[in-house]
């Protein structure tokens, strides 16, 4: 699953949004949210390990965001 937020104008806080399965069409959400909403900036979280080493999920984060980078130029 992933969560998403979005914070006050300031940035200074974050709300939740929702939580939605992680699936073929979560970049056209994340999409679709960020321009119902004029989001300027995209936040991700890292998932470690109690060793502070990345969990194997990261292997599919990352490309996810570059994916999204690319896409909305955020």
């Amino acid at each position: 699953n992933v969560g998403l937020a979005l914070s006050d104008e300031n940035g200074d806080f974050a709300y939740p949004l929702l939580v939605t399965e992680n699936s073929p069409t979560l970049l056209e959400e994340i999409k679709k949210i960020q321009m119902d909403n004029s989001i300027k900036t995209v936040v991700f979280g890292d998932s470690k390990n109690y060793q502070g080493q990345n969990n194997p999920i990261m292997e599919v984060v990352k490309p996810f965001v570059e994916k999204l980078k690319r896409e909305t130029g955020l």
